[in-house]
């Protein structure tokens, strides 16, 4: 993995280290992340550090200004977000996110309405855990030149003893999704190394 710079301070990407991993995932999981993720993580931090200097505004009528924007880029940052961070596993620990994030907008003089509106905010598309995979999977593609049946097998975790056409679809519009994504925000994805396989 390419080192961050000195004093990196995105959260999910300290020094060269990945982002912690979640207990009993895939092999895919735990692999290391190629440019694809980077990138993202990349689009993700430039929203968050922009939603930061908003959020800092002096008074309080500058920041009701900034809403809209402020609801633009935190809606841009979450989706982009869904993609490189597993989710909460569990309901409780979910709901103890959702207030500390409720308490940190309203504490920092955002109105309620856009606390409940950022708190609420589910991503659309692939489950979030899924979207990880689909990120995970693309860059086997583009890194090792398997074949889209190899890359299934290697990524999917529905928990069968075999992966056939059924997790291949599903993988397939889990992929669509992710390229549709890259596409909204502008992210190339880079060239492949081996040739050979064709697109979901």
């Amino acid at each position: 993995m390419t080192k961050c710079s000195p004093g990196c301070g995105r959260p999910t990407h300290q020094g060269d280290q990945p982002i912690p991993e979640v207990g009993g995932a895939s092999r895919a999981e735990t692999t290391g992340h190629g440019a694809i993720w980077r990138k993202i993580v990349d689009a993700a931090f430039e929203r968050f550090m922009r939603l930061g200097g908003l959020m800092g505004a002096s008074d309080h009528e500058t920041l009701l200004a900034a809403v809209p924007q402020c609801c633009q880029l935190l809606e841009e940052f979450l989706e982009l977000a869904s993609w490189i961070v597993f989710p909460a596993r569990s309901g409780a620990q979910y709901k103890r996110n959702q207030a500390d994030t409720m308490r940190l907008l309203l504490d920092s003089g955002f109105p309620m309405d856009f606390a409940l509106e950022a708190v609420g905010s589910r991503p659309r598309g692939a489950p979030p855990r899924k979207r990880v995979l689909a990120v995970a999977a693309l860059e086997l593609w583009h890194d090792k030149g398997w074949s889209w049946a190899r890359v299934t097998r290697e990524v999917c975790n529905c928990g069968g003893a075999e992966h056939g056409y059924d997790c291949k679809e599903r993988l397939r519009q889990q992929i669509n999704d992710l390229r549709e994504c890259l596409k909204k925000y502008g992210i190339e994805e880079p060239p492949r190394k081996a040739a050979g396989a064709s697109s979901p």
